[in-house]
C-alpha cells in the first residue's frame, strides 16, 4: 500500500517553528508499507523555521501580515503531483495546517481558535477522490478497533490507541496478544512480520498444551515459554474420567484461578518474568505477542498488568478484558448447543460456554485480591511482581505517545 504522509509527522524538522509534530501512531501504521513523505510548505520554496500563517478569507496570510499565498499554492500543485506520481491509496495529514488540515483550520486571527475547513492541499487531494485522513482520525480509528483479522490466529488485538490516565496514548503495532499462534497461516506469518515487525513471542501455556498444540516456528522471533501456571495449580487433570467427571475437572472455578494466579507464589513469579520480559523488549527491532491457548485468562490478566504498569484506569482495563468475547462470543454459543444437543444438563453446558467467555467477574476477583493483599497498584508491581520502577518508566518511554 502507498501512503503518503505530511513529513512532520514522521519526524522531518519542516514545521514552521523549525520542529516536527512526529506521532509514534503514524510511524507505527505505515510500517510495512511504500511511504511518501511531503510537506507542501516546503516544497513551495518556504523556509524552516518560518512565520506561521493562516488561511484569511481564502488567502494564506502569515502572523506579520505578508502574503504567503502563492508560495503555499505552488507547494500544494507540486504535493499533489507527486501523490499522482507515486498513485498512492490515501494520506495521512497533520491535523488544522493551512496547507494538510482535513477536517478544520485555524481562523485567521491566530488566536488558536478553529472553524471548520480544509488545507490547500488537503482539498486538493480530496476533489481529486483522494482520501485524506488527518492524524487525529487515526488515533481515534484506532483506538475504537484494535482487533487484529488474521485467517488462522483467533482473538489478537493491539493495545495500541489505549489511553493512560496521564494523557498519553500507547503506540501502535508494538503490544500484541492473542490465542495461540499453532494454526497460523503463511499469510498470517507475512502480516506478523511485515506489518508488525514481530521480533518477540511470550507462551504462557502450560508444557501440556504446548506439546499438544505447538506453535508454528518464525524465523529470526525469539521464543519464550513463560507458563503462568501448570495444571495442578490451576486444578486442571488430564486423566481420564467419565464425561460428567472430565467436564468439571478438565475446566477450572475461574473466578478462583483469577484470584491464585495474582496470589499464588510461582504464579506471581512467572507473570512477573513475562511483564518484564515485554518492558525489556527492544521495541525498536519491532513488536511483541503474548498468548495463552484462547487469549482470554492468561494472556488477559498479562495485558491488564501492562496496562496498569502503563497508567491505565481500570474500566480501560476491562473494556479490553472484554473485547474477547466479540470473538468468542459464537464460539462458545456453539459448544453450548452441542453440550445440550448431546443430552447434557443445562449447568453442564453453561460450564463450557463460559469457558471461553471473559466475564467481568473474574478480572473483578483478581483486582479485588490484588487490593486485599497490597496497598496500591505501584506496590503490587513492584513487591507482588518484582517489576523495578525504572524498567516501568522505561516501559512507558519506549511504548507511549504525548497527546
Amino acid at each position: 500500500m502507498k501512503i503518503l504522509v505530511s513529513a512532520c509527522l514522521l519526524g522531518e524538522n519542516c514545521k514552521y517553528s523549525g520542529g516536527n509534530n512526529y506521532s509514534k501512531i503514524v510511524s507505527n501504521f505505515v510500517r510495512g508499507h511504500d511511504v511518501i513523505p511531503v510537506c507542501p510548505e516546503v516544497l513551495g520554496g518556504l523556509p524552516t523555521p518560518r512565520c506561521p500563517a493562516e488561511i484569511v478569507n481564502g488567502v494564506v496570510i502569515n502572523k506579520e501580515g505578508i502574503c504567503v499565498d502563492q508560495e503555499f499554492r505552488r507547494g500544494a500543485a507540486r504535493a499533489f503531483e507527486i501523490a499522482k506520481e507515486n498513485d498512492v491509496d490515501f494520506a495521512i495529514l497533520q491535523s488544522r495546517s493551512p496547507s494538510c488540515g482535513v477536517k478544520e483550520i485555524y481562523d485567521g486571527t491566530f488566536s488558536g481558535s478553529k472553524i471548520t475547513g480544509q488545507g490547500i492541499f488537503a482539498k486538493m487531494l480530496m476533489d481529486a477522490d483522494i482520501r485524506a485522513l488527518d492524524v487525529e482520525e487515526l488515533a481515534q480509528m484506532n483506538r475504537n478497533d484494535r482487533n487484529i483479522h488474521f485467517e488462522k490466529i483467533a482473538n489478537a488485538r493491539d493495545l495500541g490507541g489505549l489511553q493512560t490516565m496521564n494523557g498519553c496514548t500507547i503506540s501502535l503495532g508494538l503490544l500484541l496478544r492473542s490465542a495461540n499462534l499453532s494454526d497460523a497461516t503463511e499469510e498470517d506469518i507475512i502480516d506478523l512480520r511485515e506489518k508488525y515487525h514481530l521480533s518477540k513471542i511470550i507462551d504462557l501455556r502450560t508444557e501440556t498444551e504446548r506439546r499438544e498444540r505447538p506453535d508454528v516456528t518464525m524465523e529470526s522471533v525469539e521464543y519464550q515459554s513463560i507458563p503462568v501456571f501448570d495444571e495442578s495449580v490451576a486444578g486442571i487433570s488430564h486423566e481420564k474420567k467419565g464425561m460428567n467427571e472430565q467436564i468439571f475437572s478438565m475446566f477450572p472455578k475461574m473466578g478462583q484461578l483469577y484470584s491464585r494466579m495474582v496470589t499464588d507464589p510461582s504464579c506471581l513469579e512467572h507473570l512477573g518474568k513475562a511483564a518484564r520480559s515485554v518492558m525489556e523488549h527492544d521495541f525498536t527491532k519491532g513488536s511483541v505477542l503474548w498468548h495463552c491457548t484462547e487469549g482470554k485468562d492468561r494472556c488477559g490478566l498479562l495485558s491488564a498488568i501492562l496496562l496498569l504498569a502503563l497508567g491505565a484506569d481500570r474500566n480501560t482495563i476491562m473494556e479490553d478484558y472484554l473485547l474477547t468475547n466479540q470473538v468468542n462470543g459464537p464460539k462458545s454459543e456453539k459448544y453450548y448447543q452441542m453440550m445440550l444437543a448431546a443430552g447434557k444438563a443445562e449447568t453442564e453446558a453453561e460450564v463450557v460456554r463460559n469457558i471461553f467467555l471473559a466475564k467481568e467477574e473474574y478480572l473483578n476477583m483478581a483486582f479485588e485480591a490484588i487490593d486485599a493483599q497490597y496497598e496500591n497498584t505501584d506496590t503490587f508491581l513492584r513487591e507482588g511482581l518484582h517489576i523495578p520502577e525504572n524498567l516501568i518508566e522505561q516501559f512507558q518511554k519506549n511504548v507511549q505517545e504525548k497527546e
